[in-house]
Order: structure tokens, then sequence, then C-alpha cells
């Protein structure tokens, strides 16, 4: 049943509204559509970089708000930008001395795709899969400098993330980034994520509430992780995935729906908007 009243979906990619595969399946896609038809406005809000959810968009046929690296890069249905919040080259380079010798591996998010060291291609993470959709790979731009180029670049910065399946050394590194007055959150198992602090998806979900003319009760939120605890803390409606772990569950005081590689985005949809799906 269509409404005059506006309202908001919106939705994290990896491990919520994508499946393991790295897919919006047929299904989700469907019901996407059909709450378009009822006039909910959509929105992907990820942590990865514009160029990737624009094109995810682009092959599902879906015309959508995008906050990209976790919300410090915002645009509308247009792809005209609404908001953003750039690392400024102070942090970045701070960061950057911070990570020498780590072994950390680590990239620099652009618009438009990674930025990375000639040393971190050694790394056996250097090759992280899915971040576009079958087909669109070339449109994602890398950038492969030695190491001390990197603080000479002149691309706008917005997120740098690290990755490292050493959990210990991870957990101490975030201390560090504390202690720096360095934000920093994680939206996996195995990462650090470093944004403004006005780069989170609060302030991403804020700009499209501001543009839409509603307020957060008229936002349906789903999520998975640390990075999304932000907006699922404050949506009127928040839904947190069964693949979420325990912890972020009860951080997120939000609904549990099913795990992402069952449809869980899909199948709640259809419940709390009565979808003919």
């Amino acid at each position: 049943m269509t409404t005059n009243k506006k309202r908001l979906a919106a939705f994290d990619m990896d491990g919520t509204l994508l499946n393991d595969k790295k897919e919006i399946t047929p299904k989700t896609e469907k019901v996407l559509k059909e709450l378009q038809k009822q006039g909910v406005e959509l929105a992907f809000i990820t942590g990865r970089v514009y160029v990737s959810p624009y094109y995810y968009a682009k092959v599902h046929g879906l015309n959508l708000m995008i906050a990209a690296t976790n919300g410090s890069h915002v645009a509308d249905e247009n792809g005209n930008m609404i908001y953003e919040a750039k690392l400024d080259k102070e942090t970045v380079n701070k960061v950057l001395d911070l990570l020498k010798n780590t072994g950390f591996y680590f990239h620099l998010y652009p618009i438009d795709g990674l930025i990375t060291s000639e040393e971190n291609q050694t790394n056996p993470l250097s090759e992280i899969k899915g971040r576009m959709p079958e087909g669109y790979e070339d449109k994602m731009r890398r950038v492969i400098l030695p190491y001390e180029e990197l603080y000479n670049i002149d691309d706008d910065i917005y997120k740098i993330i690290i990755i490292t399946d050493d959990n210990e050394a991870r957990l101490k590194f975030r201390e560090l980034l504390d202690r720096e007055g360095i934000f920093n959150s994680s939206s996996w198992h195995n990462n650090i994520e470093i944004t403004s602090s006005k780069g989170t998806k609060k302030y991403g979900i804020e700009s499209m509430i501001e543009k839409l003319g509603i307020t957060w009760d008229d936002v349906w939120a789903f999520g998975d992780n640390e990075n999304d605890l932000p907006m699922l803390q404050l949506a009127g409606h928040p839904f947190i995935m069964g693949n979420a772990t325990d912890e972020i569950k009860k951080a997120s005081k939000a609904t549990v729906v099913g795990d992402n590689d069952d449809e869980g985005v899909a199948n709640a949809l259809i419940k709390e908007f009565n979808l003919n799906c």
C-alpha cells in the first residue's frame, strides 16, 4: 500500500544486503523495486568507496541515494554530492607514520578507487575480492605507489582501511589510534576503518533526512557490524542481521532478522511493508 508520507530504507551492503558471494539476489532486487513503487526512498550506506555501490545500483536498475565510505561521502539519486567529511591531510600523514613497519595491509579511499603502497603487494590480504559487481572491475581506479609517495598524493581521502588477521595486534593498534585522537571503527572482524569523526553512517543518514524533510522515526536501517551502530541506535526502525555477533546485536538494540546469506533483508522488508513478493 502506498502512502504520501516519505520514508527511507537504508542498507549496509557487506554482511547485510549482499549475500556471501557479494551479490544482490533476484529476490532482493525485486523487493527493493517494489518498495520504490510504494514511494519508499532507498539508500546504500556502506563502508565501500562510492564507485562500488554506484555500479551495484546501476547493474540492478536501482535509483537511490548512496552514502559511501561509512557516510563520509553522500550523493543523491543523480550523483550530486549532498554531504562530505574528508580526512584532513595531517590525519592521513599521521596514520601513515603509525602504519610504518606494522606489516598491516592498508589502502586509502579517494572517491573512485583505492591507493596503496608497493610494499603492500606482497601481503596475502592485498587482493580483496568483491569490491565491484561482476564485469565492472575495471571501473575502480587502483593506484600503487612507493610508501613515501603516499604522503604527496593530491586526492581527497575519505577513509583509510587497515586489515590484519592478527587480532591482538589489531586491537592494540586501535588503542594507539585512540590515544592519538584518531577516530576509528570496524566493519569486519579483521579490519580498522579510519574516517573523520563526522564521516559516520549517522551523519550520512542525517544528510539524507534533511534532504527528504523527514526524521529518524521515518528511517528503516539495516546493518551487521560496529560501523552500523551510529545509525541503528537512532533509526526509528532498526534491524540487525542474524549473522552479526552477539555483542553487536546487544549494542544495536535492534530487531534481529535473518542472515545476509538467507535474504534476511528482503524477508524483513516483505513483512514490514506487507509486500506481495
